[in-house]
């Protein structure tokens, strides 16, 4: 590692303290959340006693030093209601999942504290911060401007090659095999994965044309909102990332039936898809074969890998089942071993680790945390809100944060800035003083 690595992910906190003296508090903590989240290393320091320092806990302790320090006020926001109890159980969990492993109570304090850091964290500053309409608006628009602001980064490497993170921090986090695709380059710029980059340009770009189609945003950095769509469409299909590319085709399908059509139960279809998926995988409606065989058709070397995914994927919920309710608890124990006691399990869908380590009560508990806002959004507005420009902002994250779950069911690419929004939007959905447009019959 560099010299750069500590300078970047300890001299946050200083950077972020100048934002807060600069800005109003809203717009520091959404600058911090942003560019922390696309610039920061993806480097982890151990210290004893608490969970590892990485860019996400980096970036939140940043932003709510800043509020203690210099907007003690916003925390005024910070209440707790019904719709917090997900996060509350998601966090709290690991412990009584430590405590049923006989693994012992330091141990689920550890576990507690890592959810905390990683989750509770993020979903608290978007209570704080973007718990109303003006605060989801900016978070919304600092999502394309965050596209935007990679877009130079990502024609880099797509010439160059995915080689950013390892000039200025000296490591690669992902295998430079995975880097080409499609006779070229994948950017991962200085996010974990070209995977995690291909998220966030689709994230962008359909929250781009939400705000531009509904015409809540008609200018941003200069440029017409249509020309910054343009751009980011190109740079997005470039990045090379078949999986993003059929998300954004799913995404864009919604705001068409939503806007044109007046479906807005797309949307509540989004976020029941990921439970569709589980069931059916689970009760072996869905079968590995005949997704292998999808993926075949489109890209036959990439079938290969996810038949070897979605078979380890099996073996490891079958072990989950085993112990459904709380899991298996840390140290591995939720993994397959060879005959040898080495580990011999595949895990990359974020959903199979939280069902065997925490159990049910883990995996529903964290759905229910990012599909609550669209569900609850759903079932408030009316369509014609939908498009309304005070409300597409929020339309167009309720929208976005399920397709970021989808991705889930296959990566553990996590973004605390869906977090971030999922808390705000559960935040602002709670508060009795800011009344819906319409209500829905």
């Amino acid at each position: 590692m560099t010299v750069f690595v500590p300078i970047m992910l300890f001299g946050w906190l200083p950077f972020t303290l100048v934002l807060f003296s600069l800005m109003r508090s809203r717009q520091a903590a959404v600058v911090s959340l942003i560019l922390g989240w696309l610039f920061l290393p993806g480097a982890v320091y151990d210290f004893p006693g608490i969970p590892g320092y990485n860019r996400t806990t980096a970036i939140c302790f940043s932003i709510i030093l800043g509020t203690l320090l210099l907007d003690t006020q916003c925390f005024k926001k910070l209440q707790i209601g019904k719709l917090d109890i997900p996060i509350i159980v998601w966090c709290l969990g690991g412990f009584f999942s430590s405590l049923s492993n006989g693994l012992g109570v330091y141990d689920g304090v550890a576990s507690v504290l890592r959810h905390v850091f990683d989750w509770g964290l993020p979903y608290t500053v978007g209570k704080i911060y973007f718990s109303d309409r003006q605060g989801l608006r900016e978070l919304a628009v600092w999502i394309v401007i965050g596209g935007l602001i990679y877009i130079p980064f990502c024609i880099w490497e797509m010439r160059m090659g995915p080689t950013l993170h390892y000039y200025f921090y000296g490591f690669r986090m992902d295998k430079y095999a995975t880097t080409i695709r499609f006779g070229g380059y994948r950017p991962s710029v200085f996010l974990r994965h070209g995977l995690a980059v291909g998220v966030w340009m689709m994230s962008s770009l359909l929250m781009g044309i939400w705000l531009w189609r509904t015409k809540a945003v008609k200018v941003l950095c200069r440029f017409s909102m249509g020309f910054n769509v343009a751009a980011l469409s190109i740079i997005f299909l470039l990045c090379r990332s078949l999986n993003a590319i059929i998300l954004f085709a799913g995404g864009l399908l919604s705001y068409f039936a939503i806007r044109s059509l007046g479906l807005k139960s797309i949307a509540l279809c989004l976020a029941l898809m990921p439970v569709f998926y589980l069931v059916g995988r689970n009760i072996e409606i869905i079968s590995a074969e005949n997704l292998v065989e999808t993926a075949r058709r489109i890209d036959s070397d990439r079938a290969t890998s996810l038949h070897i995914r979605l078979r380890h994927e099996e073996l490891l919920a079958k072990k989950a089942w085993h112990r459904p309710l709380l899991g298996w608890g840390g140290y591995g124990r939720n993994r397959l071993q060879d005959e040898y006691g080495n580990d011999a399990s595949i895990t990359d869908a974020f959903w199979v680790s939280a069902f065997g380590v925490y159990g049910l009560v883990g995996l529903v508990s964290v759905g229910f945390v990012m599909l609550l806002p669209t569900v609850v959004f759903w079932s408030r507005y009316r369509t014609a809100d939908w498009g309304d420009p005070e409300l597409s902002p929020i339309a167009a994250l309720v929208c976005i944060i399920p397709l970021y779950v989808i991705d889930c069911l296959m990566n553990t690419m996590l973004n605390p800035v869906f977090t971030v929004a999922a808390g705000g939007i559960l935040g602002w959905l709670a508060n009795k003083d800011d009344e819906p447009l319409s209500t829905s019959v």
